[in-house]
């Protein structure tokens, strides 16, 4: 890294923005409707490429469908989201913007 163009305050900029993009997918995910392992149609997460399990633990939030109706595990789908706006799979577009 070149010290001599970093940017403390465009850095600070863009972590305060990753911080606001995350806690909207969470909002956002925490409002999407729970999927059952009986419900999907493939056996992983396609995010980490994990299995779905319908006994998860008590501080995880289970499977969520998004609206294109892909099924991921939510903290998957949360951290996904605070990246990129699109389904991990299709690639259809998705709105974390609570305010619509």
């Amino acid at each position: 890294m070149d010290l001599e163009y970093f940017d403390l305050d465009d850095a600070l900029a863009v972590a305060e923005e990753s911080r606001r993009r995350f806690a909207a997918s969470k909002f956002f995910v925490s409002n999407l409707p729970a999927a059952s392992v009986h419900d999907k149609d493939d056996d992983v997460c396609s995010v980490c490429m994990e299995g779905f399990v319908d006994n998860l633990s008590a501080d995880s939030q289970g499977n969520k469908r998004v609206p294109c109706g892909h099924v991921y595990h939510a903290t998957c789908i949360i951290a996904w989201l605070s990246h990129r706006s699109s389904c991990p799979l299709c690639r259809s577009e998705i709105s974390v913007d609570h305010s619509n």
